[in-house]
């Protein structure tokens, strides 16, 4: 992706070449095709794209390419979750009843944010193990969502 959201020749280059080096174990498959994994929700990215000047891989560019968007909220909703379930662990009485513990891991949105998380992970690792083929991983920024 170009310097807000301009065109890159460059990466679509890139991208194919990466592309070209996916083969089968006995090279019987020469799959060219990329999954771009981006981790951001897709309303983030489109917002980021009309409103912040960002955006995202038009695949009319990108050809060899499917674009998977992960609905992995930013560092800052991740910490808030990760808060909430640590102070739902740090009361004694938050387990004395299943049922209320339950609730509220439940609206922590944790379980959510782990799900998506997984969801990700299982995509890279079908596309990667299974079907060979190669998987670039991003958001908008690269640094708290991408690894």
């Amino acid at each position: 992706m170009g310097f807000f959201g301009s065109r890159s020749i460059d990466d679509e280059d890139m991208i194919a070449e990466i592309g070209k080096t996916a083969n089968s174990q006995n090279n019987l498959i020469n799959n060219s095709r990329v999954v771009i994994l981006d981790a951001r929700p897709k309303i983030n990215a489109y917002a980021n794209k009309y409103v912040g000047g960002g955006g995202f891989e038009n695949l009319k560019y990108y050809r060899n390419c499917e674009l998977v968007f992960c609905d992995i909220e930013n560092i800052h909703e991740v910490r808030k979750c990760f808060q909430k379930v640590r102070e739902i662990g740090k009361k004694d009485k938050n387990f004395k009843n299943n049922s209320n513990y339950q609730l509220k891991i439940e609206n922590s949105g944790y379980i959510i944010l782990l799900s998506q998380i997984f969801k990700a992970v299982n995509k890279l690792l079908v596309s990667m193990l299974v079907n060979r083929i190669n998987v670039l991983v991003h958001c908008s920024d690269g640094w708290d969502r991408t690894s």
